[in-house]
């Protein structure tokens, strides 16, 4: 079984695997990410399979910045797949990804990013240390930044987003697009719609207008599942 990664961006390749995309050639969007707010905002986990919608629990997102990166901490604690803990460095102002950490009842992953590989290891339970090696000839986005980078860039009614990412899984390239749609009204925040697909996972985000905050998610894995997080009130 594949690993088990349940935040904004990335997919959830136990339930489905096989989502695999196209590499998608570099970001075409101006991205800043000291727009971002610093802080912790706090989600409410829920799964929806057909009509149910189940709440299984957590998530702590942390962005800490000493200027020149951008330190983000997720940590999810559901009652489906235990602990999970992500800590991702980028770049400021651009994102560009530095490392890659993460923890998880179905293993441990470690990369670090440069100009021209992706270098790292993981392990899992019941498989000993695989090394990770990839040439890199232009910018490879970390996916799991995906809703960072849409968060980042200039937001507006006719906002695009396409780049590629590594997927370490399969230590291939892959990609994310996505695009404006519209707007909604979120916890009565005006908020812009964003809907996109990571590597073959369709997902959507509510970003709040003002302050850029991720209100909503939606990570639809088939038809009838989708994972979705809600953003808890401060």
């Amino acid at each position: 079984m594949n690993r088990v990664v349940v935040h904004p961006a990335l997919s959830l390749l136990a339930i489905v695997p096989g989502l695999q995309g196209a590499q998608a050639p570099g970001a075409t969007q101006r991205i800043n990410g000291r727009r971002l707010r610093i802080g912790t905002d706090s989600f409410a986990v829920y799964l929806l399979r057909g009509r149910d919608t189940t709440r299984i629990g957590s998530v702590a997102d942390e962005l800490r910045s000493d200027g020149t990166r951008l330190t983000r901490l997720f940590t999810q604690d559901d009652s489906i797949f235990g602990v999970m803990t992500d800590t991702i460095v980028s770049h400021l102002p651009e994102l560009r990804p530095m490392e890659f950490r993460s923890h998880s009842p179905y293993g441990i992953v470690q990369l670090t990013f440069s100009s021209t590989a992706v270098v790292g290891w993981t392990r899992t339970p019941k498989v000993d240390s695989a090394l990770i090696y990839r040439d890199l000839d232009h910018v490879v986005y970390d996916p799991a930044s995906f809703d960072l980078i849409a968060r980042a860039s200039d937001l507006n009614d006719s906002l695009q987003v396409r780049s590629s990412t590594f997927d370490y899984i399969t230590n291939s390239l892959d990609g994310f697009d996505g695009r404006v749609t519209g707007s909604a009204i979120v916890q009565g925040r005006p908020s812009w719609v964003f809907e996109g697909n990571n590597g073959g996972l369709i997902v959507t985000f509510w970003i709040d207008k003002a302050t850029r905050a991720l209100r909503r998610s939606v990570m639809q894995f088939r038809p009838d599942i989708s994972l979705m997080l809600v953003a808890i009130p401060n």
